[in-house]
C-alpha cells in the first residue's frame, strides 16, 4: 500500500474499536509537517493530544516554531532508548504513527519493543516506510565526488545495500557530510541518519 493509497482509503481515520483514541504518537516527526498537515486533519475532534517525537533536538525546535498547534506537542525522544520517563510523563497511546522514520533506525528491534510499550492494550500502529529505496546510491555517488569527498564520513555498518545481498540499503549505507568544523557546508545542522539535520545536504 502506498502512502497516497493509505490516505485515499482513510486508513488514518478508521478504527476497528468502538471508541476513538484520545492520544496519538508520531514517531520520527522531524520538522512536524506530516504531524500538522497529514495526521492532525485526519483525527477526530475528541483526540486530545498528538505527541510528535524525534531524536534530533534541532528538528524538535524547528517543529515547535514552525508547525505548532494547540493539540500537538513535540518532544525529543530516541525510540531505541529508555522510554520509561516518557511513558510516565504522557502515559500510553491509543495509536502510533511512523512515516518514513523506521527505515532510518539501525536497531529496529529496540524501536519495535518500545513502541509496544507505548501502546495501550488493543492500541493501533500505522507505519509507512520503504523496504528498499535508491537514495543511498545517490549519497554514495555524491560522497565520491571530489567536491564533497573531504566532507564525507562513509559508514557501511548495516547489511542491506544492493552490493551486499540485494536486501535494500540500511541506515548506514550513506555518507555523513561534515565541514572541518563539524557542520555540513552551508548549514549548522548535521546530515546524519540519526540526527536528520535540515538544510545541510549538498546540492
Amino acid at each position: 500500500m502506498t502512502f497516497n493509497n493509505a490516505l485515499d482509503e482513510d486508513v488514518l481515520n478508521e478504527s476497528p474499536t468502538s471508541r476513538w483514541p484520545r492520544q496519538f504518537l508520531d514517531v520520527g516527526s522531524g520538522c512536524g509537517r506530516v504531524t500538522l498537515n497529514v495526521i492532525l486533519p485526519n483525527v477526530p475532534d475528541d483526540v486530545e493530544k498528538i505527541v510528535g517525537v524525534d531524536i534530533c533536538e534541532n528538528m524538535v525546535s524547528y517543529a515547535r516554531q514552525n508547525n505548532s498547534h494547540p493539540r500537538i506537542v513535540y518532544e525529543k525522544l530516541d525510540i531505541r532508548g529508555d522510554v520509561s520517563e516518557f511513558l510516565e510523563l504522557y502515559g500510553p497511546f491509543d495509536r502510533i504513527y511512523g512515516f518514513n522514520s523506521l527505515n532510518r533506525v539501525k536497531e529496529q528491534s529496540k524501536a519495535w519493543n518500545n513502541m509496544a510499550k507505548l501502546l495501550k492494550p488493543g492500541g493501533e500502529c500505522l507505519l509507512f516506510y520503504s523496504a528498499w529505496y535508491s537514495t543511498p546510491d545517490v549519497w554514495r555517488a555524491l560522497a565520491l565526488k571530489e567536491r564533497w569527498s573531504g566532507f564525507a564520513e562513509y559508514e557501511e555498518e548495516q547489511a542491506g545495500s544492493k552490493d551486499r545481498g540485494g536486501k535494500g540499503p540500511g541506515l548506514s549505507d550513506r555518507p555523513r557530510f561534515r565541514s572541518p568544523r563539524g557542520n555540513p557546508p552551508g548549514s549548522g545542522a548535521l546530515v546524519d541518519g540519526d540526527e536528520k539535520g535540515r538544510g545541510g545536504a549538498p546540492g
